[in-house]
């Protein structure tokens, strides 16, 4: 224990020892294309370097993005900037993979380099690709692909995507109702006050739905003693909820209802005890998949139902006995799952 509390002790001593400052390649922030063919990043190395890696997802190769060494050379004999090959600063960096061009700004000059002729050439903004907005370049999983009418599909909560039919919790269970009009049609009898049903995720084809029976969690008391108050005087006594081993779990049971059929199943995927579940569909409505962490963090997994047969598996399972802290991608500013077309 000596030597594992050492450097933190050390750390807590001198916070000036940033040692984040000398660990290079952490974390990748990916530049989507429009199309989202290809990615490109940055990394920061020693002393203020850098590097340029390009991603093409179509033909599963990483690699350097250009030759640094003779793109700082051209830059510097147009006269535009003086760069070093290792510091390059290159704004509105942009690829065109076929035709084997990077384009850049430097000021407000614009340049073309061909990746393979290593030739610099001066152009003009419109001659740049178009480039999406920096909202959709930031969140590249909400942009639509070239050639593509698939569009980004949320489940609703209460009206089905074709607009037909409503959802809605009457006495604990569920109901759904033509929009038009008509009759209330049960599709459970199994929620009570202390188990309710909640409103339901509609598929994108308007024929199935998941709807969570809730049981309420009991989570019990801490007590805190604030031993010195910012504004001086007595020590305060804090109370707050939180939970600790032994304590129950908001529980959440799964349970899938067939509109046309009018059926429901249960799905053997076992009770959702630890952070309600966020689900995702696939565009046909045929797949349903949602996150499941286990409490005591030492099981991740990635579970996906198909409305046509009922069954289900894991897509990914991470078992571990010590710990799996998922919070550290939230920590990193990365998404836990990369969700691909």
């Amino acid at each position: 224990m000596k030597f594992t509390l050492f450097p933190l002790l050390l750390l807590s001593l001198f916070p000036c020892l940033n040692l984040s400052a000398r660990i290079y390649k952490d974390r990748i922030n990916p530049q989507w294309a429009n199309d989202n063919s290809h990615f490109w990043y940055r990394n920061t190395l020693v002393g203020g370097t850098s590097e340029y890696i390009l991603v093409d997802l179509v033909k599963g190769t990483r690699m350097q993005a250009f030759n640094q060494e003779l793109l700082a050379a051209a830059i510097n004999d147009s006269g535009a900037a003086k760069m070093q090959p290792d510091k390059l600063s290159l704004d509105q960096l942009q690829f065109e993979l076929n035709k084997k061009l990077v384009y850049f700004r430097i000021g407000n000059q614009h340049f073309s380099w061909h990746r393979v002729k290593n030739q610099l050439d001066k152009i003009d903004a419109t001659s740049r690709p178009e480039r999406k907005s920096p909202k959709e370049d930031n969140n590249p999983e909400q942009s639509k692909p070239a050639n593509s009418d698939i569009k980004p599909y949320r489940p609703s909560r209460n009206i089905s995507p074709d607009e037909k039919w409503k959802a809605f919790i009457k006495n604990h269970n569920l109901y759904i109702q033509r929009v038009s009009g008509g009759e209330e049609i049960a599709l459970s009898s199994d929620g009570k006050p202390e188990n309710s049903y909640q409103a339901p995720f509609w598929s994108p084809n308007s024929k199935t739905l998941i709807s969570f029976r809730v049981e309420p969690g009991k989570i019990g008391d801490v007590h805190l003693l604030e031993s010195s108050p910012r504004e001086g005087g007595r020590a305060k006594l804090q109370t707050r909820r939180y939970a600790l081993p032994g304590d129950k779990f908001t529980a959440h049971e799964l349970n899938w209802f067939d509109i046309d059929g009018n059926t429901q199943i249960k799905p053997r995927v076992g009770i959702i005890d630890f952070r309600g579940p966020a689900l995702r569909w696939t565009p046909d409505g045929r797949y349903c998949r949602y996150q499941k962490i286990d409490r005591g963090h030492q099981r991740f997994r990635i579970i996906e139902l198909d409305m046509f047969t009922g069954k289900h598996r894991n897509i990914i399972d991470e078992v571990s006995q010590t710990f799996i802290w998922t919070e550290h991608a939230k920590d990193l500013g990365v998404p836990l799952v990369n969700w691909l077309r």
